[in-house]
């Protein structure tokens, strides 16, 4: 974790003469990110990195595990404010930045960020990144090669560079959305390889690239600066060397007047852990495969299905989905879903619905799912929503608001058998027969989605998702699927568990942007006859350190002609996998033959059944908290 500072305008405007380019035409400061040292000989090397500001507001707010943005005096426009860096002071991790991009413009004092904030702030320091623009902007679904005539793309690793800029494309993500990756390679001026493939085939489209300098191999007079003292002594007032030989002179007084007031903490390494953690979490698996059952059936009037849960972070309900088994009803039957207290002496319903919504009979069709509109004391979009704080608990109740004779609806639930000892503490109730009684075998399904449409990770609750899976070997199209997944934080990887029926051998391939591995081969004979088991599988390679923010593939390839079955789920929207462990960080991924992470297409809506084995993690110890550039940062992703 390395320290950063907001420069002020006449520090912007001295380090852009310093170094030989024209000073910004608008009023902008300079934002100073990392700060390395290498082990040269000498006098060693440093690198400073540096993002312009466009602009910036005193009074962001945002709120923990919510994307938005909020700003009374920012003013934002969509047509120039998206595709924008942001950094939001204290509202990442530990009190660090918050480093993102901006997605979409909701209002003039709101938009919506690619990263949610891990604290709740509020008059907190925003600074809007600048960017230089191109419109011509090409790329195609399933793949990671962008096009631009006009972006002049920026190669090597010298100032200015274009490699491990966090970029975006307009309409190039799910459903249409901004597309942010970050550039793995610049293959021409106009062409770059992305460490993400592009969701929708978009030309002519809007390029925004951050406007982000790197200062390489500037020479230090100590061999460990790590004070303000030993940061000052760095100057040398001869330009073309001194006694000591460490030369350099102009780029030295540059580092003075950059560096005066700042220090530079050390760099933590992963720490080894005594266990390994698993994520996403195995548990939710029942067997090789989540297994939905038909879980509770409704079929008289006075009968009730609830889910008594803790709300997983603070904030304002908004909606509610759910999912159907076996539906039988009349054509005017209608359901009612609504928020109600949990009697604290019995841990069931109170029977008073504090907010609800109803579930018009259209929507009652058997095995599909339902999303409701906001529920409100009303029953309408206009009424008063819940608003919760996290870890309270409330209960989401599903009941007939008009039924007629012979109606049967079943609410699916989870089949787990017996139950973790980690869902103790959030159940089902059924009144089925005069009274509720709390369910031992099953585990809740319902997408919890918050009134600015998010969800969080809830512990016991699984979003609504579609169980299915797939059956391949290295003779069909694709012959490799696997897990895409980006960690926040450095850690290292030494095993996985999987949900295959492995009839044919296979090896477990770990993919980076720059190549593969194999960490793991698997002899169909080396395991346990019984299909419906899920497998733990520790790597034969050494451990793998994995970057910050950096994404890679985990994929099962089938080493002969005899087939293979992975078992996956499927959720309606991506941001439900936030409910799950992982979040839209990890997502199903598909290839033929590849050699890298960037020929792979990826279903942002499908999550296989493969799970990290993590055993060392950053400690986390900084004084500064994140990078403004690097893992993270306005440099990488």
């Amino acid at each position: 974790m390395l320290h950063h500072y907001y420069l002020t305008l006449a520090l912007a405007v001295a380090v852009w003469v310093l170094i030989g380019l024209s000073a910004p035409a608008s009023p902008a400061s300079l934002a100073v990110g990392n700060i390395t040292r290498d082990a040269g000989p000498g006098c060693g090397h440093l690198t400073i990195q540096l993002g312009v500001t466009q602009r910036s507001v005193s009074n962001g707010a945002m709120a923990s595990g919510s994307a938005n943005l909020d700003s009374a005096t920012a003013a934002w426009v969509a047509s120039t404010d998206i595709g924008r860096l942001v950094v939001v002071d204290d509202a990442g991790p530990g009190g660090s930045p918050l480093i993102a991009t901006i997605l979409s413009r909701t209002s003039a004092t709101r938009v919506v960020l690619s990263s949610t904030a891990s604290a709740t702030v509020s008059g907190r320091l925003v600074q809007i990144m600048g960017y230089r623009e191109a419109t011509d902007a090409a790329i195609t679904s399933g793949t990671a090669v962008l096009t631009s005539s006009s972006a002049a793309f920026i190669a090597g690793d010298e100032l200015g560079t274009d490699k491990g800029k966090r970029i975006a494309i307009g309409g190039a993500g799910v459903g249409g959305a901004v597309l942010v990756a970050t550039v793995l390679t610049v293959d021409s001026p106009t062409h770059v390889t992305l460490n993400f493939n592009a969701s929708t085939t978009v030309s002519g489209q809007t390029l925004r690239i951050p406007r982000t300098y790197v200062l390489k191999d500037l020479e230090a007079r100590f061999s460990e600066p790590t004070s303000d003292a030993d940061l000052a002594g760095l100057q040398d007032a001869h330009a073309d060397g001194g006694p000591d030989g460490c030369g350099g002179g102009s780029m030295r007084r540059l580092l003075v007047v950059v560096l005066l007031a700042l220090a530079v903490p050390s760099m933590a390494a992963p720490t080894s852990t005594s266990s390994t953690h698993w994520t996403p979490s195995y548990e939710y698996w029942g067997a090789n495969a989540v297994h939905l059952a038909g879980g509770t059936t409704l079929d008289a009037e006075a009968e009730r299905y609830a889910v008594i849960f803790r709300a997983p972070k603070a904030g304002t309900l908004g909606k509610v989905r759910i999912r159907f088994g076996t539906v039988s009803v009349g054509a005017t039957t209608t359901l009612r879903v609504s928020w109600q207290t949990v009697d604290p002496t019995t841990g069931v319903p109170d029977e008073t619905d504090d907010q609800f919504r109803v579930i018009p009979n259209v929507s009652l069709v058997g095995s599909t799912s339902v999303l409701t509109g906001l529920i409100t004391t009303d029953g309408t979009d206009g009424g008063t929503k819940r608003t919760v704080t996290r870890g309270e608990t409330l209960a989401l109740v599903v009941k007939y608001e008009t039924f007629n004779a012979s109606d049967s609806v079943a609410v699916v639930t989870s089949a787990i058998g017996t139950r973790q000892g980690r869902n103790h503490f959030d159940y089902i109730a059924s009144n089925t027969t005069g009274s509720y009684v709390k369910q031992g075998a099953f585990l809740a399904v319902a997408s919890l989605q918050y009134d600015d449409g998010t969800y969080a990770e809830s512990v016991g609750v699984l979003p609504v998702i579609v169980p299915g899976t797939t059956v391949y070997s290295n003779t069909s199209t694709p012959d490799e699927i696997g897990l895409r997944f980006q960690l926040s934080y450095p850690s290292s990887l030494c095993a996985a568990w999987l949900g295959v029926d492995a009839d044919g051998d296979f090896d477990l391939v770990l993919y980076d942007g720059v190549g593969g591995t194999v960490v793991a081969s698997v002899d169909k004979d080396f395991r346990h006859p019984t299909v419906g088991m899920t497998g733990f599988l520790g790597f034969s390679s050494a451990d793998t350190t994995l970057a910050a923010n950096t994404a890679y593939i985990l994929a099962l390839r089938p080493t002969s002609a005899t087939n293979i079955t992975l078992s996956h789920v499927d959720v309606a929207e991506a941001a439900e996998l936030n409910q799950w462990g992982g979040g839209t960080q990890f997502m199903y991924a598909t290839a033929k033959d590849p050699t890298t992470t960037a020929n792979f297409t990826t279903t942002a809506t499908r999550l296989p059944m493969i799970g990290l084995g993590l055993c060392a993690f950053d400690d986390g110890v900084s004084t500064v908290g994140a990078p403004l550039i690097g893992p993270g940062g306005l440099i990488g992703d």
